[in-house]
């Protein structure tokens, strides 16, 4: 009987991690058609993702005024001096707008 229990719990938390394991979570992507103007605190400059950047979704507050999305950028040939965050759970977003909104 003991045998059993331990057959069938084995058996049920097996099944879970391969049912989880088979429904792969794709993220949700969209594709820049046109530049992206970002905004930094700085006047006078301005900064353009090219279009065919890819935007991966992030998240979108309740109110949804804004989306949340994240780029992955390969840097080559400079090196990046890397710190730690005091605070690592403060985020500081920069703000974007389609190029049109300048125009």
């Amino acid at each position: 009987m003991k045998y059993a229990i331990v057959f069938l719990v084995i058996l049920v938390f097996g099944l879970g991690f391969l049912l989880g394991r088979s429904k792969k979570r794709y993220p949700l992507v969209a594709e820049l058609d046109e530049p992206l103007v970002l905004v930094t605190n700085t006047p006078n400059e301005i900064y353009r993702l090219p279009p065919g950047t890819i935007l991966y979704y992030d998240h979108s507050p309740k109110d949804g005024s804004f989306d949340v999305y994240r780029v992955y950028i390969n840097v080559h040939g400079s090196k990046i001096e890397l710190s730690t965050l005091s605070k690592p759970w403060v985020i500081a977003p920069l703000t974007a707008f389609e190029d049109s909104h300048f125009k």
